[in-house]
């Protein structure tokens, strides 16, 4: 969510893809946040009550108070190797292979999926259980090769809510014109059994031979039981058993030789979907670097598709980096990027159409939106930003996380400090404390992973 570990792709994959919704916490509001589907966690602020200051705030370490995470898991790599950490407890080494890259969570914190050997191979993905048991070879070369010499592993996703992960494969063939297979498999990480979904068939050359840039042709519905792939210029609906459920829902113009696949974001009722739909119809023969797309609304109540007329409407800024846009778990609002504006940022109302732009300059980074679809994170290689429908972006000093909930992120300040911080945004401020959590010296910056486990944090 590209060779898979392309280097542009550890400038963008600042992680996390997992967002919980808890009530919000302000310095003069101590205690329990009203929980809805979230996992609970407690805070104890252990000093004074202080006002926030009415301007961005961010002080040094010396003068932070604590606000204490111990719910929050973390995985992530060092030297190599894998390692998890729940709070401020001391980290813990999962692996010793010294090959170890890129950990995902399941959502239960109880299972973590990473590849292991060189970067750019594809070729071999491992689980473990977060206690350190059961590590397995899911997805191995010689498994790959028997679908044809030189096969790779694609995009990986966990379905919400399991164990089972979900994966593309794909050959492509050095002559751009015979283009590549694409498969669409399932793996049950607690057994490691595989199965077949879609069998590899041939779809347009993936950008760069495949991996991340291409951010596979699947996405999962938030529920768990429905998937929408597209290839060959129509995009369907399958069950998680692989089923067709509605064929052909949209339709697009299959660029060549590289086929730009739709972009798909699921709206959190299940009742339809934001979709970009690529706008060209040649694509690849030289070297284009910023295809446009065109955003839809799909509902399947009825079966209609009506245009978001966005101006100016998203474009990929380098399909080596980042998505096409980035949608609010509401599906009223996107974040993205232009090249030919000199990559500015764009939020964008895809109820009224209504755009805003922040002048940030050149870029690859992706946007993260908190739970309460108000506050978005934009990480740029030059700093990170704070931003809001209708208001000015506020600097983050520091490696962006992850969302904890609607108000509350997690940042680092790599390579200077081990200690994980925590930010409450406040109107126009953020005020930052410390955890008490601090990351194994030599840690990987871009391989942090978490879930907040639902557990309280006195346990």
């Amino acid at each position: 969510m590209t060779s898979k570990f392309s280097p542009q792709r550890y400038f963008c994959t600042v992680l996390i893809t997992l967002l919980a919704a808890c009530g919000p916490l302000v310095p003069e509001q101590i205690g329990t946040p009203t929980a809805t589907s979230a996992p609970n966690f407690t805070p104890v602020i252990q000093s004074p009550t202080v006002r926030p200051a009415e301007t961005p705030l961010v002080p040094s370490p010396t003068l932070l108070r604590q606000l204490p995470l111990n719910n929050l898991r973390m995985a992530y790599i060092v030297d190599g190797n894998l390692y998890i950490q729940d709070g401020s407890n001391a980290p813990i080494p999962l692996t010793n292979s010294r090959a170890d890259l890129d950990p995902i969570f399941s959502d239960d914190g109880e299972k973590i999926v990473f590849y292991r050997g060189k970067i750019n191979d594809n070729n071999n993905v491992y689980s473990i259980n977060a206690d350190g048991s059961q590590e397995q070879a899911l997805i191995t070369n010689d498994w790959l090769t028997t679908l044809g010499s030189g096969t790779k592993a694609g995009p990986l996703a966990f379905v919400p809510s399991t164990h089972r992960l979900m994966f593309n494969t794909y050959l492509c063939a050095e002559d751009l014109s015979l283009g590549c297979t694409t498969g669409l498999f399932l793996v049950d990480t607690d057994t490691g059994g595989i199965k077949e979904l879609l069998p590899p068939s041939s779809a347009g050359y993936l950008p760069f031979g495949g991996g991340s840039p291409w951010h596979g042709n699947f996405k999962v519905s938030p529920d768990g039981e429905l998937l929408s792939v597209a290839m060959s210029g129509h995009i369907d609906i399958f069950n998680i058993a692989g089923k067709v459920i509605r064929r052909n829902i949209m339709t697009y113009t299959r660029s060549t030789p590289i086929e730009l696949f739709p972009r798909v974001y699921w709206l959190p009722d299940i009742s339809g979907l934001i979709v970009a739909l690529p706008a060209e119809s040649n694509y690849g023969g030289g070297y284009e670097m910023t295809p446009t797309y065109s955003v839809w609304r799909y509902s399947f109540d009825p079966n209609t598709a009506v245009q978001i007329p966005l101006e100016p409407s998203p474009m990929w800024i380098y399909m080596e980096c980042s998505d096409v846009m980035y949608v609010s778990p509401d599906g009223n609002w996107v974040i993205f990027n232009r090249l030919e504006d000199n990559a500015q940022l764009y939020a964008g109302n895809l109820s009224n159409w209504h755009t805003q732009s922040y002048q940030l300059g050149i870029d690859c980074s992706p946007a993260y939106w908190s739970a309460d679809n108000r506050h978005f994170v934009y990480g740029r290689l030059s700093g990170t930003f704070l931003g809001a429908a209708d208001k000015p972006l506020i600097p983050i000093d520091g490696n962006f996380l992850g969302w904890v909930d609607a108000t509350h992120f997690i940042y680092s300040r790599f390579p200077n400090e081990r200690n994980i911080l925590i930010g409450v945004t406040i109107e126009k401020t953020i005020t930052t404390y410390r955890t008490g959590i601090f990351l194994q010296e030599g840690y990987n910056p871009y391989s942090v992973k978490f879930v907040i486990l639902d557990y309280k944090a006195d346990r």
